[in-house]
């Protein structure tokens, strides 16, 4: 290469570094300015608006009660409830007696608002709350000895106490002794769906109870007896169902109703395992109904909309309901259910050649629910082992000729492995499984 082009094309490059220098520069000049503007919109102060305060129920008591208290000796007052529940006491003693009666109400209002203090209602209320209310009225009888400070409990024999006590929902009246004390109340649980579009909604508890108390000890001690009102409303955010509908334990669940006839008592609990009083009843399914469903499909007849007609031969005359539906409450917590005839239809005794195994009628029985909160149309669990009841129809003997009018027919209806049965001829019934004879 010629030594001036060399020098040329040398100058040209470092020209060319020193521009990328400067570009270079320039470029860091930039970046540092971008950073700092990130650095100052991120300390910035944020305007975003804050979240306001989220509407919910709430709950306020009003008391409107009061209770009177006397003794043998003369002492008598009145009291207005408190919302403590228990109020005062009044003592009697050997040989003397004390008492108390009230009665009133405690109202509770629930209203959907921002803050507790809020004159006003929240917008958009829900539609429909599910919510508890607990109610107790009661009474409590015990000794003292104001001399010791306690009564010896074996004193406790001394002091009778008695009484009755009504929540408003129930009428049921406890007693039970326990380290020295009586206590006669009535608990009652109720579980409800109401109408809260209008973000207010109020429940109430009439109550009423009264007792009274004698002593007999010889000793210092000293009765007494007091009563107790509480009354609590709470909303239950997640609602209950019908669930595990079984053979009831209830005293002949399944029997033999005669004439070839069955009847069946069952059970079914709740998904929160709450249990009424009587072990039966399920309080917080008030809003649910228990829907029986029975078809008959698949059988031998003619089908027309709503009703099923089995084959002329034995069943003559016969038709049911096709579905059969009945619904009832599901706090109920029990039912019975027989299968019968339908009106007591009559059989059509064959008088003709037929060695056949007999007819059959099917049915495949549901049990369902309906919950008036969330819309579920389900079938209850547990229904699945309850669903089929089988009727049948067949000689007992040979047929022989000319003896068509003496030859045995039976009847049966088959469910849970319980038969009942029916044996008749052309002249009409013979036996039944319960043994009883018709002629």
């Amino acid at each position: 290469m010629h030594i001036h082009q060399f020098v040329r094309e040398f100058s040209s490059f470092r020209s060319a570094v020193s521009l990328g220098r400067k570009h270079l520069s320039r470029a860091k000049s930039l970046l540092q300015a971008a950073g700092i503007v990130i650095a100052l919109l991120c300390a910035a102060p944020s305007h975003a608006k804050r979240p306001g305060p989220i509407p919910h129920w709430s709950i306020t008591y009003v008391t409107h009660g009061a209770t009177t208290y006397s003794n043998s000796q003369g002492a008598s007052f009145t009291m207005l409830w408190n919302m403590g529940g228990t109020g005062a006491g009044i003592g009697c003693n050997s040989g003397q007696s004390c008492s108390v009666s009230g009665s009133g109400n405690i109202t509770a209002t629930l209203r959907w608002v921002y803050n507790d203090s809020d004159t006003s209602t929240a917008p958009n209320p829900p539609a429909k709350i599910a919510i508890l209310e607990s109610a107790n009225a009661g009474w409590t009888g015990w000794i003292d000895n104001p001399i010791s400070g306690a009564a010896d409990p074996s004193q406790i024999q001394s002091l009778s106490v008695s009484g009755s006590a009504d929540d408003g929902e129930n009428d049921v009246f406890q007693e039970t002794i326990s380290g020295g004390t009586i206590i006669g109340q009535d608990t009652g649980v109720h579980y409800s769906v109401v109408d809260s579009s209008s973000g207010t909604v109020t429940k109430s508890a009439s109550m009423s109870s009264s007792g009274t108390a004698s002593i007999s000890s010889s000793t210092s001690d000293v009765g007494y007896i007091s009563p107790s009102y509480t009354y609590t409303v709470s909303l239950t955010t997640i609602h209950a169902h019908p669930t595990n509908f079984h053979l009831s334990s209830y005293n002949a669940n399944k029997r033999d109703f005669g004439l070839g006839e069955t009847q069946f008592w069952y059970d079914w609990d709740s998904t929160s395992g709450v249990k009424g009083a009587d072990g039966v009843t399920n309080p917080d399914l008030g809003f649910c109904t228990i829907n029986e469903i029975v078809d008959y499909y698949g059988n031998n007849g003619t089908y027309v909309p709503g009703t099923f007609y089995p084959s002329d031969y034995p069943f003559v005359g016969w038709s049911f309901i096709n579905p059969t539906s009945t619904s009832r409450p599901a706090v109920e917590g029990r039912l019975w259910d027989q299968q019968l005839r339908p009106n007591g239809s009559p059989f059509n005794v064959p008088l003709f050649y037929y060695m056949g195994t007999g007819w059959t009628i099917t049915a495949h029985q549901q049990m369902r629910f309906h919950c008036s909160v969330c819309g579920a149309d389900e079938m209850v669990p547990g229904t699945e082992t309850q669903n089929v009841i089988t009727r049948h129809f067949a000689p007992l003997g040979d047929y022989f000729l000319c003896q068509e009018k003496t030859r045995v027919w039976e009847f049966s209806t088959i469910k849970h492995s319980l038969k009942a049965w029916l044996t008749m001829d052309y002249s009409g019934y013979i036996k039944d499984s319960l043994g009883t004879a018709y002629r």
